[in-house]
């Protein structure tokens, strides 16, 4: 072969000891056929000059295939489990993973666990093993070869399951770990365990059952540090920070990133290392430390790069879109996710070409460019249902729907809210299931529908408190108070201001602490309590020019001046004003909506 990325042919026909002269008189002709396939394949295969890294290493696979096919699956294994000589010296099944080949490992471990079945059941397993298993009696013959079956078996379940989780197919995910389990304890084998609970608990975070994710997380952990597995135990540690991180826990989130961080480094693990990193960017993001969400996510990007692991290259592309996106440097952004969505389509992951077109139509959005947002979030629905991705398809109803929302079409969004709260119930999403119901309040609060928006919100808030969603209780309460703001309710308002602000202080969220102190100054204007409103918004005000957030600057100055009129201080009254309007235009906000919620002081 031309390229290095695998050893010669011949080394591994030598290793397998395959000689096909000598195998001829031992074996059918129809096995005979397939062995000639596979050195063929080995040593004649040679990849052309701008082959993908699936060509390059396509001989590999053609003789694995076909070992399969001779019912040879040790040696079938030993193809899988070749180092590949790449940066980050996997296996080459791992090397697929990290390449992003997610449909293509699919049906190699369907393949192989399909052919597991059926030679355990026939009696055959490699080379050496078939040519003497004529003469063990069944029994013997179970009990010399089924741990060998059971062992590949449970490597091969974890493999395809972390694979359909990657692919959200979640219940094919839970079934292959599962199954997993059950083998892993058959074997006592402790480690294998661990990894079996490792794989659920990511599953049920993705389901948001964030309960039994952290218990099955937890679990593994405590397994690894039993064995002393420190690769093992950075999994867990970066998995319960995940978990911590959907729960809007976001410094016990840091904390467990960067105990998984020491450990890559220490182990010269630079694929966890960028995992990690990558990891802390996310929990910077939500608390509005941009800067050094965006350092994790190019230091994510350059350890992707230097790997060649395009499913990391274009995670970190995606992420990076998200953060300028929200920095309003929209062609940023868009030049971002347009490069994660380029890697998508060349990986043939239509499971991430359907979240990055989720991000661009929501981009979009904020462009006010609606036309454009909803073509993309029609083009991430019709791949949502194409590969049978609910949680996608649910994404993409509630995508559309807010397209709707911000067009006025309020009883069309409220359709895509409906059919997005049936999908997040009918597959068990509590998480999807809280947002979709925080639409529809958001959809009601527009058409001034206080009273059903408030049972939406409420409803929201009932099932991010249930499964602990912190951050997500932080947008209910905001909700909620402003509703009760509309409809004259002015101290359940305050109420729902101050748990509010006391969970975004919880948080170190500086951004949702700028708005609930900016709400709870408005509401105090309201009730006539002029000097503590001051104290709040002035606090606002000095956080959103510390952290850049506009809007909400915006709407501080402008509930300034009405404080400073109310007080009778009209010469800072005017100042607030002048400083409000100069920076309505700096936004260039021209929407009637948005300039109703500014002059009525919400943000």
């Amino acid at each position: 072969m031309k390229t290095n990325l695998l050893p010669l042919g011949e080394l591994i026909l030598a290793k397998l000891g395959i000689d096909i002269a000598n195998l001829a008189a031992t074996i059918s002709p129809r096995e005979l056929d397939h062995y000639i396939a596979v050195e063929n394949w080995l040593t004649d295969y040679e990849p052309k000059s701008d082959a993908t890294n699936i060509e390059k290493v396509s001989g590999y696979l053609e003789a694995f295939y076909h070992f399969c096919e001779a019912e040879a699956l040790l040696e079938a294994e030993k193809i899988l489990s070749t180092c590949v000589n790449s940066p980050t010296s996997e296996e080459l099944h791992n090397q697929l993973a990290t390449w992003g080949y997610y449909y293509d490992l699919v049906d190699l471990y369907t393949k192989v666990l399909n052919q597991l079945n059926t030679s355990q059941l026939s009696g055959k397993f490699s080379i050496k093993y078939n040519r003497f298993i004529e003469k063990l009696s069944p029994r013997r013959f179970s009990d010399e070869l089924s741990p060998h079956f059971n062992v590949l078996k449970a490597g091969f379940l974890h493999n395809l399951g972390n694979i359909y989780h990657a692919l959200g197919k979640y219940s094919q995910a839970i079934d292959c770990h599962q199954q997993n389990l059950v083998i892993a304890r058959e074997l006592q084998d402790l480690r294998k365990q661990g990894e079996a609970m490792g794989g659920l608990g990511n599953v049920y975070h993705s389901l948001g059952n964030y309960s039994k994710a952290m218990k099955y997380h937890q679990q593994h952990l405590n397994i690894t540090r039993r064995l002393q597995h420190r690769r093992g135990e950075g999994a867990a540690l970066g998995n319960l920070g995940n978990v911590y991180h959907a729960l809007g826990n976001y410094s016990q989130a840091i904390h467990y990133y960067q105990q998984a961080l020491v450990i890559a480094r220490e182990l010269k693990d630079l694929h966890a290392e960028g995992v990690s990193v990558g990891h802390l960017g996310i929990a910077y993001y939500p608390v509005g430390d941009y800067a050094k969400a965006l350092e994790c996510f190019q230091q994510r990007l350059a350890i992707a790069r230097e790997l060649q692991d395009r499913h990391g290259e274009e995670v970190a592309l995606g992420n990076l879109g998200s953060v300028y996106r929200v920095l309003r440097d929209y062609d940023k952004a868009i030049d971002y996710c347009q490069q994660s969505l380029t890697i998508s389509r060349e990986l043939q992951n239509r499971y991430e070409e359907g979240k990055i077109l989720g991000i661009l139509g929501s981009t979009y959005e904020l462009l006010e460019d609606y036309a454009k947002a909803m073509e993309y979030h029609h083009q991430h629905l019709a791949i949502a249902r194409e590969i049978q991705d609910q949680q996608g398809e649910g994404s993409a109803l509630g995508g559309l729907g807010i397209a709707y929302h911000r067009l006025g079409e309020y009883h069309k969004a409220i359709g895509y809210y409906q059919q997005q709260l049936a999908i997040t119930k009918e597959i068990g999403d509590r998480q999807g299931e809280g947002t979709a119901l925080g639409n529809l309040g958001s959809a009601f609060f527009s058409l001034e529908e206080y009273s059903k928006a408030i049972e939406y919100h409420q409803q929201s808030l009932a099932i991010k408190q249930a499964i602990s969603d912190v951050k997500g209780q932080e947008a209910s309460l905001e909700n909620l108070g402003l509703a009760c703001r509309r409809i004259g309710d002015l101290h359940r308002a305050f109420e729902y201001h101050q748990q509010h602000l006391a969970i975004t202080q919880q948080l170190n969220d500086n951004l949702g602490e700028s708005k609930a102190l900016c709400n709870l100054g408005n509401t105090l204007i309201q009730l006539e309590q002029y000097s503590d409103a001051l104290e709040c918004v002035q606090a606002s005000l000095d956080i959103c020019r510390k952290i850049g957030n506009r809007y909400t600057q915006l709407s501080a100055l402008a509930s300034l001046a009405i404080i400073y009129y109310k007080l009778n201080r009209h010469d800072l009254a005017d100042d607030f004003c002048n400083q409000a309007f100069a920076m309505t235009e700096e936004l260039n906000i021209t929407d009637e909506r948005h300039e109703k919620k500014i002059d009525e002081g919400e943000v």
